[in-house]
């Protein structure tokens, strides 16, 4: 599987299916394996076992008619434009073929990582994936896995299990009576197994082949699907081996071997669902039939069944849905119901050229189109619908397209009995039969493949397919591909046309069916496998051929451009690729020689970029090949889904025969100075240079540039050291693989050093200056022509002295003060050149520079409004200094009792806002301290303590109401309402004395005037409501209040119950049941039910008081017996533990 999801199983509820029982298992016995041979046929002239004979015979004359007619006039078949569209990997080629005996062929395959498998109905074959070449090895089935390599074998099955990292197969096994053939026959066996490991090549001893003993029922037509649990098989069974009637269908659940278990181990007993006492039967009861379990390509606990109704004369308009759980380990079938799709019949026969307009009815070489039957499904997450979805189809006739066969394919959400989408694959001239979808492994794509034909001269059966991905609109599959074509009639054994006696009404076998299955390590390709008629067949041999194709919804054609083309090795040469089919197509670029086997290399990786440039410097003169993979954007890009090669032949260009160099400005220089060194080579077309260059006093030659195209090289020699350089240059063809074709010897270039002679440094503005002020130190070097600077302080006290700016090209450098405490300071510059190694060239002697303070003399204060105020007035107190240049203020505040606190610490504003909301009333002090802003004092000055008077106003009344008016009942939302006077910032805080307890603050002190009395759940009784107000600035508990107000909270009790079951009892577990109450006697009934087990002496509360006056009982896994329920109820203004119940009813569950 390509990478992992999250899934999102659509699990349904529906009514499980018990188990008809469990049947015998035993292993393949040893056989002498040989080469693929053909085992003996099933009965050859043996129809489409169905459902219903005489139906389906009516409906297909009727089909055939109707086509027949529709046919007259037919054009010949024309081919798709654009051909090939989507053919993965280069997938397309022969498959299995007949070799004499049976017919139809049954071809069924599936890929896994490394092996394509096919199966038809007397061999299977396995060949690697991908190349489908080589090491491929086929066997023949009785040999294979019968209980006698001579049996009878058909209904092939084969699939790759991602989960359990293996193959899984199923077959029939008919042993024949001694000497009779196929015509009589013994015993019957459903053989099934797995391989032992993910490899499937040794089809010797790399399998485990178990046989299902069916006794005399035959399990016809057996599909093989899986999931994470069990190995599922559905099948058509008829007694008498066969030649007895339809009895039942089958589902049959295999548990499956653990991962990496090679053991062979025989399996339990596996479980079947399905018997003639209690057949399969569809969600409207009528009797299913070919039940077709999903093969999971991804990861699912639950293994989902479809079957489509049978249609018989008429149209049917339903598929049906199980799903497979494990309980334990244990298999539970579950019926999902069915789901509603587009009418649908049973399909013509396919006519041939040989057929021409004579109705299939009474052709007897018509091909068959089965019975209208789904024929595969697979199952996969789709992050399109977020949910695990079931791809199938089967062909039909459907009267809203016209009278000739289609494919009608489907993506089901199991579970929700949901259609996602459904399609129908319909030509205007073709029959289109013979089908199998499946998503890719992204999960929202898919291809869809089938045959086409027509009795026109050119309308000899075909292989095709279609495909959709995500942006397709729903219900749509497009771009045809035309993958395989006949030019010859099918004619072989069992045309009625052959048959003794001969039987005009019978077809061609043709199918049974085909297989589609996605590429589980490329996303994007779905691999298919289905009938061709190969070399037609006679009167008593079978003629069909199989075909197996891989295909993909991304990029199916690339071409490369020059296709071929020669250069000199060391030039460079542009590829340009062009895609067709994809909208959005990334490339990825590879070169390999032209043997075609490698090894590859990867030059570009996958981009949008459609062109690619080789620089074939350092390659060798030969043939190399240039290879293509396109891909569309987003798609997986493990493989290719589009590849082209174009080719190149390089011849070796000449050497370089000579290089010269020089150097600019020429020797000397000071450090510093950008220097060029400038190359020229001769003899050869594409010269490449290699710059070297040997530092003085070194021994070691450096790389300074590499081989390049550039002829010159730039050396940078800021900060190198003075002395004598050497500088070489190497000289060689871009063809050439030598380390040099040429070189120009060592050749000297100096750089001299210039130190600074002297530096002088100067301070602006002069000193002294109060701290704070911005100072800049100015130096200026002389005698060097790059000057570097460094600054360095030494602060007062200090013998230490401090980089203040480290060395750079900065000649000034910004002394911050502010903050420094006042006093002398010592200032020093070093300077030297750019090219100096030394600690300096010259220096100027610590010079001072002084920082003095000026002290704040005085400070005043005064507030505004002037004292006294009311609490809660916005005062401003606002101060004064004299005497320093940079005053910063801070502000205290001394509250009645308490201590001083900063209420405004240090800043240059001189105004402090005074907050005075909720103080207590109260004299209060205010002090000011200040300093300048050079000042390191706790203060300079300050202003003694002012007194500030704060006062009240009491609120002098207050009153209070309620709204609604009491009485009222328990549950009425209650308003009470205050107004207070003679206070400007009232606060209310509300009380409540409830019936026989004390009071209790309902609100408290808040600026709101009302209270939301809630009184829902309260016992009814006289309760008593107060109000205490104050003002805000009040440091009283209150200053009025309301007496006690009575309130009356009344209640109506319910007087009676009544209750009911439905459905009624007796009913089997698994109902959902629904339990009705009806109160009368109060206004807001409140229920509350309880459940007795049977055998128990407890009641169980299942659902609480509410309002809601019905249950809904969930009885799945409740054990049989007789159950009791009882109903309680109260009115919602009761405090009882119930008004009135219902007493215990009994419940019967069976």
């Amino acid at each position: 599987m390509v990478g992992s999801k999250d899934h999102v199983l659509a699990q349904a509820t529906g009514k499980d299916v018990p188990a008809s029982g469990t049947a015998q298992v035993i292993p393949v016995p040893a056989k002498h394996a040989t080469a693929r041979k053909q085992s003996p046929a099933a009965p050859a002239n043996q129809p489409l076992r169905t459902l219903d004979p005489v139906k389906l015979q009516k409906a297909k004359t009727a089909a055939n008619d109707r086509a027949a007619a529709a046919q007259l006039g037919l054009s010949p078949v024309a081919s798709p434009a654009g051909q090939p569209y989507g053919v993965y990997s280069g997938v397309n080629r022969p498959g299995l073929s007949a070799s004499g005996c049976c017919s139809p062929s049954d071809s069924t395959g599936a890929v896994g990582p490394t092996n394509y498998v096919q199966m038809v109905n007397s061999a299977i074959e396995q060949l690697p994936v991908h190349v489908l070449a080589g090491n491929a090895s086929a066997l023949d089935l009785g040999t294979f896995g019968a209980f006698n390599a001579t049996d009878c074998t058909y209904d092939p099955q084969i699939a790759w299990d991602e989960q359990g990292g293996r193959w899984l197969y199923s077959f029939l096994d008919q042993v024949s009576s001694t000497g009779s053939g196929c015509a009589s026959i013994s015993s019957n066996y459903l053989a099934f197994g797995w391989s032992k490991t993910s490899d499937a090549s040794d089809l010797v001893n790399g399998w485990c082949g178990f046989l299902l003993i069916t006794g005399s029922d035959l399990f016809d037509y057996p599909k093989l699907g899986h999931d994470n649990n069990f190995i599922s098989v559905g099948a058509n069974v008829y007694a008498n081996s066969g030649g007895g009637a339809f009895t039942t269908s089958v589902i049959v659940a295999i548990p499956k071997p653990a991962r990496a278990d090679t053991s062979c181990t025989v399996p339990p007993p596996p479980t079947y669902f399905g018997s003639p006492a209690t057949p399969l039967r569809n969600a409207d009861n009528t009797v299913a039939f070919t039940p077709v379990p999903a093969d999971t390509a991804d990861s699912s606990p639950l293994g989902y069944v479809v079957a489509s109704h049978f249609p018989g004369t008429g149209t049917a308009t339903r598929l049906m849905v199980w799903h497979l759980s494990s309980n334990a380990g244990t298999p539970v079938l579950t019926a999902d119901g069915d789901v509603t799709v587009a009418g649908y019949a049973v399909p013509p026969a396919i006519p041939q050229p040989a057929t021409g307009t004579t109705s299939c009815s009474t052709a007897g070489n018509c091909l068959d189109s089965n019975d209208g039957r789904l024929t595969q499904a697979v199952a996969h997450f789709d992050p399109d619908a977020g949910k695990e979805t079931i791809w199938t189809q089967h062909a039909i006739a459907d009267a809203a397209v016209g009278t000739l066969s289609v494919e009608r394919w489907y993506e089901l959400i199991p579970g929700q009995n949901t259609l996602r989408q459904s399609g129908n694959v319909s030509d205007t001239t073709l029959h289109i039969f013979n089908g199998a979808i499946s998503p890719s492994s992204a999960g929202n794509e898919a291809v869809m493949y089938y045959n086409a034909g027509n009795g026109s001269a050119g309308g000899f059966a075909s292989f095709r397919a279609k495909s959709r991905n995500s942006s397709t609109p729903l219900g749509t599959v497009t771009n045809e591909t035309i993958l395989a074509s006949d030019a010859i009639n099918d004619n072989d054994l069992s045309c009625g046309v052959n048959r003794r006696p001969v039987d005009l009404t019978l077809p061609c076998r043709w199918g049974d069916y085909a297989a589609a299955r996605p590429d589980p390590l490329d996303a994007n390709a779905v691999w298919g496998t289905s009938m061709l008629t190969g070399t037609g067949g006679t009167s008593t041999t079978a003629g069909w051929r199989t075909a197996i194709a891989a295909y993909t919804n991304g990029c199916p054609w690339t071409v490369l451009s020059p296709h071929s083309s020669s250069a000199i090795t060391g030039s460079t040469n542009q590829f340009t690729a062009t895609s067709m089919g994809c909208s959005n197509p990334e490339y990825e670029f590879f070169v390999g020689p032209s043997t075609g086997n490698g090894p590859w290399t990867l030059k570009q990786a996958f981009s949008a970029s459609n062109t690619w440039t080789w620089d074939t410097s350092g390659y060798s003169a030969g043939d190399y090949d240039v290879q293509v993979w396109a891909n569309q954007t987003g798609d997986s890009t493990a493989n290719w889904e589009a590849m082209n090669i174009a080719n190149i032949t390089l011849t070796q260009s000449p050497p370089c025969t000579a290089v010269t160099a020089s150097a600019t400005p020429a020797s000397p220089s000071l450090p510093g100075t950008a220097v060029t060194v400038t190359a020229s080579a001769s003899g050869c077309p594409n010269p490449r240079y290699q710059f070297w260059i040997l530092a003085p006093g070194s021994s070691t030659w450096t790389i300074a540039q590499a081989y390049s195209a550039s002829a010159t090289f730039n050396w940078n020699t800021t900060a190198q050291a003075a002395g004598t350089y050497q500088f070489s240059v190497w000289a060689r063809d871009a063809g050439s693989a030598a380390a040099y074709d040429t070189y120009v010897p060592g050749f000297p270039y100096t750089l001299r050093s210039a130190a600074c002679t002297s530096v002088t440094a100067s301070a602006a503005p002069a000193s002294p200056q109060l701290p704070g002020t911005a100072v800049t130190i100015t130096a200026s070097a002389s005698g060097c022509p790059n000057a570097r600077y460094q600054f360095w302080i030494l602060a007062p006290g200090s013998s230490t002295w401090t980089i203040a700016q480290a060395y750079s090209a900065s000649a000034t450098f910004n002394w911050t003060t502010t903050g420094l405490a006042a006093g002398t300071y010592q200032f020093s510059v070093w300077a030297r050149d750019a090219s100096s190694a030394a600690s300096y060239d010259t220096y100027v002697p610590g010079f001072p520079y002084t920082l003095t303070t000026t002290a704040c003399t005085s400070v005043t204060a005064s507030a505004a409004p002037a004292s006294p105020q009311v609490a809660g007035t916005a005062v401003t107190i606002t101060a004064s200094a004299l005497g320093c240049p940079n005053a910063r203020y801070q502000f205290w505040i001394l509250a009645p009792g308490g201590s001083w606190t900063i209420a405004q610490a240090y800043s240059a504003s001189a105004t402090f806002n005074w907050t005075t909301t909720g103080l207590a009333a109260g004299t209060y002090s205010y002090s000011v301290w200040v300093r300048d802003a050079s000042s390191a004092a706790s203060y300079d000055a300050f202003l003694p303590g002012t007194a500030y008077k704060l006062t009240s106003t009491a609120c002098t009344s207050v009153t209070a109401s309620a709204a609604p008016a009491s009485p009222q009942a328990v549950g009425t939302a209650v308003t009470i309402s205050a107004s207070a006077s003679g206070c400007p910032n009232a606060r209310y805080q509300f009380w409540i004395l409830a019936p026989g307890g004390s009071w209790k603050i309902a609100q408290a002190y808040s600026s709101s005037a009302t209270f939301n009395w809630t009184t829902t759940g309260l016992a009814a009784g006289t309760y008593t409501y107060s109000v205490w107000v104050r003002d805000a600035s009040s440091a009283a508990a209150y200053d009025a209040f309301s007496p006690g107000t009575a309130y009356t909270l009344t209640t109506t009790p319910c007087a009676s119950l009544t209750a009911s079951a439905a459905p009624a009892s007796p009913q089997v577990h698994g109902t959902t049941v629904t339990i009705t109450a009806s109160a009368s006697g109060c206004p807001n009934p409140q229920y509350e039910f309880w459940i007795l087990a049977p055998g128990s002496s407890t009641w169980t509360m299942v659902q609480g008081y509410s309002s809601n006056g019905t249950f809904i009982w969930n009885t799945t896994g409740l054990a049989a017996g007789t159950y009791k329920f009882s109903v309680w109820v109260r009115d919602a203004s009761s405090g009882a533990g119930y008004d009135a119940y219902f007493p215990g009813a009994t419940y019967t569950l069976t």
